[in-house]
């Protein structure tokens, strides 16, 4: 996805780490992509700065 700079998925705590350019791409977007491809997205998203 364009605006998405890097991704850690760790598999033990079933967590992914996604990194992304704000300014290209929202949150939105993101989470309606991964559930087009059929993956599971549960929780809310937790932000980093």
């Amino acid at each position: 996805m364009q605006g998405v700079t890097a991704v850690e998925a760790n598999p033990v705590s079933q967590t992914t780490t996604v990194t992304f350019d704000d300014s290209k791409i929202k949150v939105k977007d993101i989470l309606r992509e991964l559930r087009n491809e059929r993956y599971t997205v549960l929780g809310e998203p937790k932000y980093i700065k």
